[in-house]
């Protein structure tokens, strides 16, 4: 096109470039119009090139299958017979031994739903493994863009999005998926989700059919929901429920357990009996079998749950139903409040910590569906947590009493709408009969190398990263770089396990020794190689709500203590009385407060005394008991549904 000064262009030359100018526009639409097509094209050539794999992979693993039979292997012996008759002989013993065996079973072909981290998609997946979701987001909306059906892109963003929190955009993008390629598992997927979100939906709960069915209740009877439980499963959790349970039947109450649908079957336990009886109390499993899906939308989880939880409570008839929510699954609490609904007994809620404030690092349901993981509603940003946070105080609020552990937790119970005459602390006790102070094994000195040296140590799981083994891998490194025999000693196990031996490989040497999981009988030996126990907690949420049951368990086997200055383990350990205090965080503080106590040993042993004696008069088994007591005493005085009797929390005298 020609150029002019604009005051020289006459009519006829504007009209010109007009012209030229439309011709370039309409000339463009028709090349976007064109890419688009070759877009459509490839996304279409990409859809068929994922099935006729599908389909390959199928017929090749029909055809591996086959191969694989009896009958195949048989015809093939009988065809070599066949062929060379001097086979003949010992065609009877081979016939024999096909029959009797099986072949190698062919391994499955690959899911059609979700074909996995394909090359395209791997640096969104290396963010969504970092947990930059949204920058996951951003790289699988650069893909779609040009591939709007791309399968494995879909995969990638509605992953990123379940784990921000967003339902409906997650929902959104599995529609589209179907669209692409629809299929039974899809379906069970997006029917996953859903059940999640009926889960946390503010108007429901789950219903156990037929009408209500009042039970008049026996005195002292109480009726605990447990998630899972000792033996199958050994963490805070089920040893706390564990010792509480121990300590209510001290007390004179007769507690019963029914652990969550399917447990211990979902531990990896295949036998074992419907009613395990453990230190007296009857632990009541309710199975329903191997052929239960095990990855059941979770409305239809709860829902089952209740219901077969409410045919042990019609035979049992408790006086008081305890449920206890843990971090990870407030499931119990719904089911105690639907037991509520048909058993008419009142409902205590236990509390120790909320799903935010235990999120972390060691968050094990990450995974999106295209990683064969389920939906996870834990440390996003979005909708989901915010409606996981409302119903674990929703729960607490309709419960009829809520009980914690430490003042912290308290004020956070409070200040989520529950009224502060409806909250008790009741705070861990110490099983005194297994922690009694004793002599170190010789024996296990010998096996771990310990024998003339210093031991520092702790116990705890290797789940979050709020646990803060490594400022104690750091602090005997440098202990031992000053010049200390010092080992430290982590028991316990868990998937951050490997990256904490890498660091103590690193930083000090064979100085850190990993026991992994021991038996729950053998831990408090495992204490008594310690010469100073160490809580190393990091200072984040949940630290400053709940302390670990290990530091009572320390205190009763007169083990020196040195914590980090967090509310609730200072509470404990009262600086100065009972133990020392170092900053959270600060690996040379905490080798300077175990540089401390090795140099003193004289103070050391009196602050184990100190402590051994505080168990003894504050944290005993008889005293936990006598707390839940009178608490479910003081519920049943006040709990009068219509027709109904209140009932005793205690044995009769």
């Amino acid at each position: 096109m020609a150029r002019w000064p604009l005051s020289r262009m006459d009519n006829d030359a504007v009209a010109e470039a007009d012209g030229e100018f439309i011709d370039l526009t309409t000339r463009l639409g028709r090349r976007e119009a064109e890419l688009r097509s070759v877009r459509a094209d490839q996304s279409e050539l990409r859809r068929q090139l994922i099935r006729a794999e599908d389909r390959a992979s199928k017929l090749r693993w029909q055809l591996d299958s086959i191969h694989a039979s009896r009958a195949y292997r048989a015809f093939q012996l009988l065809r070599a017979a066949r062929r060379r008759p001097a086979a003949g002989p010992r065609l009877p013993a081979g016939l024999l031994r096909v029959l009797t065996s099986a072949g190698p079973r062919p391994s499955a072909p690959p899911d059609p739903d979700f074909r996995g981290r394909e090359e395209h998609t791997l640096a969104g997946w290396a963010a969504y493994d970092r947990r930059d979701y949204q920058v996951a987001i951003a790289e699988a909306q650069a893909i779609l863009d040009i591939f709007p059906d791309d399968y494995p892109a879909l995969d990638l963003m509605q992953s990123a999005h379940w784990q921000r929190g967003d339902v409906g955009l997650t929902l959104i993008t599995l529609r589209r998926m179907r669209a692409v390629h629809d299929s039974a598992r899809l379906a069970a997927t997006v029917r996953g989700y859903l059940g999640r979100a009926r889960e946390l939906d503010p108007r429901w709960q789950p219903r156990i059919p037929g009408s209500p069915h009042p039970v008049e209740p026996r005195d002292g009877v109480i009726m605990h929901l447990l998630g899972e439980s000792i033996p199958y499963r050994v963490n805070g959790f089920t040893t706390s429920s564990r010792s509480t349970l121990w300590c209510q039947r001290q007390a004179g109450l007769d507690p019963f357990a029914v652990t969550s649908l399917g447990f211990p079957r979902t531990a990896t336990a295949s036998r074992f009996a419907p009613v395990e009886v453990m230190e007296g109390t009857p632990y009541y499993r309710i199975d329903p079998g191997a052929d239960y899906p095990a990855a059941q939308p979770r409305d239809i989880l709860l829902t089952d749950t209740a219901w077969l939880a409410a045919r042990v409570g019609r035979q049992q008839r408790p006086a008081v139903i305890h449920a206890r929510a843990g971090s990870q699954d407030f499931g119990t609490a719904l089911v105690g409040l639907a037991l509520r609904e048909h058993l008419r007994r009142p409902v205590v809620c236990e509390v120790r910590s909320f799903h935010d404030a235990a999120g972390g690092d060691g968050d094990t349901d990450q995974a999106g569906p295209g990683q064969r993981g389920g939906p996870s509603d834990r440390g996003g940003p979005g909708e989901l947590h915010a409606a996981r946070r409302a119903s674990e105080f929703r729960c607490l609020q309709g419960a009829d009493l809520v009980v914690t552990s430490t003042d912290g937790m308290r004020s956070a119970v409070i200040a989520g709408g529950v009224p502060a005459s409806q909250v008790r602390v009741i705070p861990d006790a110490v099983d005194t009969r297994r922690f009694v102070p004793g002599e170190p094994s010789a024996a296990l000195r010998r096996r771990w190398g310990l024998t003339g040296k210093s031991v520092i140590g702790y116990v705890s799981d290797f789940e979050h990263s709020r646990e803060g083994q490594e400022i104690l891998i750091d602090a005997t490194a440098r202990l031992r770089a000053g010049g200390r025999d010092v080992v430290c000693l982590l028991v316990g196990d868990g998937p951050r396990r490997p990256q904490l031996e890498q660091l103590a490989r690193s930083a000090a040497g064979d100085g850190v020794i990993f026991t992994g999981e021991v038996p729950h009988e053998q831990v408090p030996d495992f204490y008594s190689l310690m010469d100073i126990f160490v809580v190393p907690r990091t200072n984040d949420p949940a630290t400053r709500m709940e302390a670990p049951l290990t530091l009572g368990e320390a205190m009763a086997l007169r083990r020196p203590l040195i914590v980090a200055d967090l509310p609730p383990l200072v509470e404990l350990a009262q600086p100065g009385e009972r133990g020392l205090a170092f900053i959270p965080g600060d690996p040379a503080a905490l080798a300077d407060a175990v540089t401390t106590l090795l140099d003193h040993p004289e103070q050391a042993t009196r602050l184990a005394d100190r402590g051994r004696q505080w168990v003894l008069t504050e944290r005993t088994g008889a005293a936990h008991g006598q707390l839940y007591q009178d608490v479910y005493q003081e519920l049943m005085d006040r709990w009068r549904p219509a027709g109904q009797p209140a009932g005793r929390a205690g044995k009769p005298t």
